[in-house]
């Protein structure tokens, strides 16, 4: 049986990308300040997709982290997956992500998200959230049904302390959750 850990992103949020309607104007999702509308969020508490554990964050008004070279703590664990809510804007894209232990870089990674306005995943993701229309800067646009996309990342095994990710801007992510063997697991 595997534990779930989710991690703890509040501190390295650095995006507001879900907006209500008094406040779609302040989105930061696309360059075009586009936002997807506050439905289905509640910021903090622990929600499953397919049986996987989520939260999403909510921090100084941000709520993603656009990829930007973080280095996030994770407990020093077995890893065999590590599951992610993200999307990307003006394109699907992919990046490098890093296993640390001990300030040495394990193992190399590539995560991939599709753009939060395709009608398909590009990267085989599953559906995490679709919304019947988003925000922008000058109101609703009901013609674009944006999503939030959650992969699935598959090791053998890894052990590591920390995840560093390399800098993109247009990969947003929401939540992760690592999957693995913990001793002292945060969730079950």
């Amino acid at each position: 049986m595997s534990d779930f850990v989710t991690i703890d992103l509040s501190n390295y949020l650095t995006n507001k990308g879900i907006t209500s309607e008094s406040e779609m104007s302040l989105g930061e999702l696309s360059i075009g300040g586009s936002s997807l509308p506050y439905l289905h969020f509640n910021f903090g508490s622990l929600f499953h997709i397919d049986s996987i554990p989520f939260i999403i964050y909510q921090k100084d008004g941000k709520d993603n982290m656009e990829l930007n070279q973080q280095l996030i703590p994770v407990q020093n664990i077995e890893i065999n997956k590590i599951h992610m809510l993200g999307v990307t804007n003006n394109g699907n894209f992919s990046e490098k992500a890093y296993f640390i232990e001990n300030g040495k870089h394990l193992l190399q990674t590539t995560i991939s998200f599709s753009d939060f306005l395709s009608p398909t995943p590009f990267y085989n993701e599953k559906l995490a959230f679709e919304f019947p229309y988003m925000h922008s800067r000058n109101g609703l646009i009901n013609h674009y049904t944006p999503k939030i996309w959650m992969n699935t990342f598959s090791f053998d095994h890894v052990r590591a302390d920390h995840l560093l990710f390399e800098e993109n801007m247009f990969i947003h992510l929401f939540a992760i959750t690592i999957e693995g063997n913990i001793s002292n697991p945060t969730i079950k």
